[in-house]
């Protein structure tokens, strides 16, 4: 890192002034350059990059001039050129332009073949989907996928003839694009489930798939067939997964039938799903013999959410096995969890059906609902069960006296405690736990010696609710126990008191040798806040291990956004060994210190020694946007010049936060498309293509009118397939940023574009004020006037 900052401070007054002074002169000719003979004429030029210029200029002239020209620049030796001339004749749909285009797709470089693809599909001509079918039959692509697609009634015939093959790759493939047609076409359907048919499985689960995206009703009949005689469990799955696409009453039913099965996966993500007018069918599921059909029933309705449903619910709780009324109050599942789901609004349907409970459980499930919501109607039938015989109705009273939090029923439960409690009195101690007794502490205290583990853990838990300083030094000898659990219960209910007096203990837990015990103590002074439990916590930050720094950034996370101290230790972990205390540090800075500019300086000397990691390589670019301090400009105008792309990407996004005009030169060649690189060596092509992208978002934030050009080539500069976000989609919303009129032509010319359609819009609503959404021909029309 000293290495780094020395290199800083010697470099970057050098490499600033290079970058102001580099090539500004040709960038700014070139983007007054409007003429086409003299676009022309830049074509011939020696230098590929100005060959590129000129063809990403001409793409936006249909005149015959521009038009022959990029017929030529298609045998020109450099990539980037070949592709901006493929996709403009695309563009101009000249049907002289075919054969070349037809002959690209097998070239080596699959970016030019990938860009003549993406050209052939914008002619809508028989002859043309014979020759991306051909292709494709060679080697499968996105690119000519696409193209295929958009033929549309076109290619539906020749893939019919692909699905007569007798490679069952191929009829798979041919089923797959007759699935993703845009057209309403009425051949498609029938050839779909003529695929379902297909004696290979991989063509079958391909039209299954497909007809799952079709609107007609004949698929639900077909797809139910398809699952009904699937020949293996795998196949039937997959027809399963494909049926769940479908919303029908019939699909309901297969899926309750794979639920009491045991299936338990698609179903349930089935049933998340069900709508209003699916509740009947629902309901009467309530009332099935399998409790996984209820309980799967009960999921569907929460879903659904009409309170009309509680009474079907309520009733379908008393049907329950008790075996299954209480699946743990942690997480409630089944009909008592959706029961809860709905909250206190479930009360009164629940203390109606009482008194009508089957058994002991049921009453004792329902009533748990009611305190659980603290309902005080529960109070008396509680208090009843607690005067039971019944062993069970009494401990789940004792529970739901706990949740209810009524201190009326302190005496009583008292009563049930002796001096020495053994695992009988475990519920017992629970609500007394839960209603903060402070007389029953000493005989908590004294089951903390009970043979029963579990009797000490309860006690701890207990204790630790109630929060009486009597407690801090015998739970601290817990810490010593043999058993884990009753020590992590101990350290827990440790960190659980407010009491000033318990604050040397949690520091002594942080040297302890369990680091379950020492990440319950960092938790412990967060949750005290005191100044005192804030200058504990700072000390494993500047001398722990990597383990227990980061616990202790989290620890502070909540703590941090009005404590100077605390802002100052997390700006010095920026700086710390290891990379994700630094990530963690930073990310909670963003948070706690939002408006502290002065952060921002410190994030430079980050970037070379984080680009590994994308995750933080987005956390600075987020914190640049967030503190822009234009103090980071010379170090940031240095890292552009970087060699490393990826350190690029960050610098630029910082440049364009801060809005630096000294980078736009640089930022212009950055986001022009560099030589074509290939091959087993090249693994940086998505990095590349992020800092391309944040290059364009930043001269779009920076709004200087140089990019105009850049910009406007970059619209049409990436075919699909490319990775997120397409610099076509960055350049046309820094296009709308730069609110210039010259923008708009290509804008509306744009909207043809699936791809980058809606930011176009986007960009032509900034510029114009107008709102026409992605109707190009509305926008035409608008053009014309305007004209």
């Amino acid at each position: 890192m000293s290495l780094l900052r020395t290199t800083f401070r010697l470099l970057f007054p050098i490499a600033t002034l290079a970058l102001i002074a580099c090539s500004c002169a040709p960038l700014q000719a070139a983007a007054q350059v409007t003429d086409v003979p003299a676009l022309i004429g830049q074509l011939s030029d020696a230098d590929p990059l100005v060959r590129w210029r000129a063809a990403a200029a001409l793409q936006w002239y249909d005149e015959p001039a521009a038009v022959e020209a990029m017929l030529r620049a298609l045998q020109d030796s450099d990539s980037r050129v070949k592709k901006t001339a493929a996709r403009a004749l695309g563009w101009y749909e000249d049907a002289r332009a075919i054969e070349q285009l037809a002959l690209l797709l097998d070239n080596e470089d699959r970016s030019v073949a990938g860009a003549a693809a993406d050209a052939l599909g914008h002619f809508k001509d028989p002859a043309v989907t014979e020759i991306l079918i051909a292709s494709a039959k060679k080697r499968f692509s996105d690119q000519v996928n696409w193209a295929i697609e958009a033929q549309g009634a076109a290619a539906i015939d020749l893939l019919a003839q692909v699905m007569r093959e007798p490679e069952s790759r191929r009829r798979e493939w041919a089923v797959q694009r007759l699935g993703y047609m845009q057209e309403k076409d009425p051949r498609i359907v029938p050839l779909l489930l003529q695929g379902l048919s297909d004696p290979d499985a991989g063509v079958r689960s391909r039209a299954g798939s497909a007809l799952a995206r079709q609107d007609d009703p004949r698929t639900v009949e077909a797809l139910i067939n398809a699952f009904e005689d699937a020949k293996d469990r795998q196949e039937r799955s997959r027809c399963l997964s494909t049926l769940s696409r479908k919303r029908d009453p019939h699909v309901l039913r297969i899926m309750l039938d794979e639920v009491r099965r045991g299936n338990d996966q698609i179903p349930s993500w089935y049933l998340r799903e069900c709508g209003p007018e699916e509740v009947d069918a629902l309901i009467a599921a309530l009332r099935d013999e399998s409790s996984a059909v209820r309980d799967a029933a009960a999921v569907g309705l929460a879903h659904i959410g009409d309170p009309r449903v509680i009474p079907a619910l309520v009733e379908a709780l008393t049907r329950i096995d008790s075996s299954a009324v209480f699946p743990g109050l942690s997480q409630p599942r089944g009909v008592y969890g959706v029961l809860i789901g709905f909250g206190p609004q479930v009360c009164d349907a629940v203390l109606a059906q009482v008194g009508k409970a089957p058994d002991s459980y049921t009453r004792s499930a329902l009533l748990r609902i009611l305190a659980v919501f603290e309902d005080p109607r529960a109070f008396q039938p509680l208090m009843n069960d607690l005067s039971r015989s019944n062993e069970d109705s009494r401990d789940e009273a004792c529970t739901s006296l706990g949740l209810l939090g009524d201190q009326r029923a302190l005496p009583a439960l008292r009563a049930l405690l002796t001096d020495n409690p053994s695992w009988e009195e475990q519920p017992v101690m629970r609500a007394l736990g839960d209603l903060r007794d402070t007389r029953s502490v000493p005989a908590l205290i004294a089951a903390l010696q009970d043979y029963e583990s579990s009797t000490r853990w309860v006690a701890c838990e207990a204790l630790g609710k109630i929060g009486d300083a009597r407690a801090i030094e015998p739970l601290q000898q817990a810490l010593n126990e043999k058993d884990e659990e009753v020590r992590i219960v101990a350290a827990k209910a440790l960190a659980n008191m407010e009491d000033p007096r318990v604050i040397p203990v949690l520091v002594e837990m942080m040297k302890n040798n369990d680091p379950g015990i020492r990440g319950i103590g960092i938790s412990g002074l967060k949750q005290n806040g005191s100044d005192a439990a804030v200058e504990a916590l700072l000390e494993p930050l500047l001398r722990g291990t990597e383990s227990e720094r980061l616990s202790t950034i989290n620890a502070l996370y909540g703590n941090s956004a009005d404590n100077p101290r605390i802002i100052e230790a997390l700006k010095a972990a920026l700086q710390d060994p290891s990379r994700r205390v630094r990530f963690y540090a930073l990310s909670r800075l963003r948070v706690a210190a939002p408006q502290a500019k002065d952060i921002a300086v410190l994030l430079p000397p980050l970037i070379a020694d984080t680009v590994s990691d994308d995750e933080m390589v987005r956390l600075i670019i987020a914190a640049f946007e967030q503190w822009q301090d234009p103090r980071t400009a010379k170090p940031l105008l240095f890292l552009l010049a970087d060699s490393d792309v990826r350190v690029q990407w960050v610098a630029a996004a910082g440049l364009g936060a801060i809005g630096e005009k000294r980078a736009v030169p640089q930022l212009i060649r950055l986001a022009e498309p560099a030589p074509s690189k290939s091959g087993p060596e090249y693994r940086g092509h998505r990095s590349e293509m992020y800092m391309r992208a944040a290059a364009l978002q930043a001269l779009g934030d920076i709004g200087d009118a140089r990019a105009m050009p850049v910009l406007l080539a970059c619209l049409r500069e990436d075919p699909p397939g490319d990775c997120e976000p397409t610099l076509g989609k960055c350049a046309a919303l820094a296009l709308g940023k730069l609110h210039d009129r010259r923008a708009v032509r290509p804008l509306i010319l744009s909207l043809r574009d699936r791809l980058v359609r809606d930011e176009a819009a986007e960009a032509l609503r900034e510029i114009t004020h107008q709102d026409f959404g992605i109707d190009a021909a509305k926008w035409e029309a608008w053009w014309r006037e305007q004209r």
